[in-house]
């Protein structure tokens, strides 16, 4: 499958999300899920849908342009 092409900023955000979500997240805990982590830590920062941000998790490293 082809490298789907992204800008350099949208790298660094998701990047940035990336590290936010492995800072807080905790497996097993509802006050620590992805939604919860997204509504409070990442929404604030970097205004984006649930949706988004799940696929900004689900990003492989290989495919940024960094």
């Amino acid at each position: 499958m082809a490298k789907k092409k992204r800008h350099k900023n949208i790298s660094l955000r998701i990047k940035a999300v990336q590290e936010i979500a492995a800072k807080h997240y905790e497996p097993g805990n509802y006050a620590k899920s992805y939604y919860q982590i997204w509504k409070r830590h990442v929404y604030p920062v970097y205004p984006c849908c649930y949706r988004t941000f799940l696929v900004y998790i689900n990003t492989r490293p290989s495919e940024l342009d960094l």
